[in-house]
């Protein structure tokens, strides 16, 4: 009972954290508080908050990387990603979360073996209300705008999301931000 109250009070952190999100980006209110972000002990840290509150498989590889970023707003893009595997594959399907340096900055994976991503809904990612399919309880009791916030906020940094299918079924969805911070990317 203890486990499903701290998995629903993180749920709710979350849904109530993303309609404030979505509401000040739709307003053009969200600013940036840049510092210098060591990436590999900030995912380090959320997955093992996350995963006391919501079980899962994961394993994480992290390089030491540091960029120059808001540290909110990056948990915020990694917590994101990995609600929205947890949520869209079943039970026992495997995370990989890596974060390691790249040409120009840092990138942060989230990787699972699920099911991956439907067809139809592709192009429409990252938008606002798009909603896909709870693995564990059929139509997703979100609101569909995880992967939209993951998105202006990553652009926010001057950095770029994309996803890609990978080989054996799942998702990863692959964050890139630049070493400087907005406008050196």
């Amino acid at each position: 009972f203890i486990r499903l109250i701290v998995e629903n009070g993180w749920r709710l952190e979350r849904l109530v954290a993303d309609i404030l999100d979505l509401s000040r980006l739709r307003e053009g209110l969200p600013q940036l508080s840049l510092s210098s972000t060591e990436l590999a002990k900030l995912v380090e840290d959320l997955v093992a908050r996350f995963a006391l509150a919501d079980p899962f498989s994961s394993t994480v590889v992290a390089e030491p990387v540091v960029v120059r970023a808001d540290p909110k707003k990056v948990e915020r893009i990694v917590e994101n990603l990995i609600a929205n595997a947890v949520t869209h594959n079943p039970d026992g399907a495997a995370l990989r979360i890596s974060v390691g340096p790249v040409e120009g900055g840092a990138q942060i994976s989230v990787e699972d073996d699920g099911r991956g991503v439907p067809e139809d809904m592709l192009s429409r990612l990252f938008e606002a209300f798009t909603l896909g399919e709870d693995a564990k309880r059929g139509p997703s009791p979100g609101l569909g705008i995880g992967l939209s916030i993951v998105a202006q906020f990553t652009q926010l940094h001057g950095g770029r999301v994309w996803h890609a299918e990978v080989d054996g079924g799942g998702a990863a969805f692959h964050v890139f931000l630049p070493e400087e911070g907005p406008g050196s990317a």
